[in-house]
């Protein structure tokens, strides 16, 4: 699926990931492919990206949105640290 994780300044990450993991409102969720289709805020945490070939990004949010629909999936962070 694919990933595109911005700030209001710059994109952070666009590519292909196999599983992503963010600081939801009520707790941490992940996201795999074929998921439902979703609309959330974003806590600040850390949100981890499973690329394609397993090697794993981490970034710090201070919070944001996300919004996943037909294994697409925009994340836009508030900032990051």
């Amino acid at each position: 699926m694919k990933l595109d994780l911005a700030t209001p300044e710059k994109v952070v990450f666009e590519g292909e990931i196999s599983s992503v993991t963010a600081p939801g409102t009520l707790g941490y969720f992940q996201i795999l492919e074929g998921h439902a289709p979703l609309l959330t805020t974003l806590r600040p945490g850390t949100v981890t990206l499973i690329l394609t070939d397993q090697t794993q990004l981490k970034y710090q949010i201070t919070g944001g949105i996300l919004e996943c629909s037909s294994n697409k999936i925009h994340l836009l962070a508030d900032n990051l640290e």
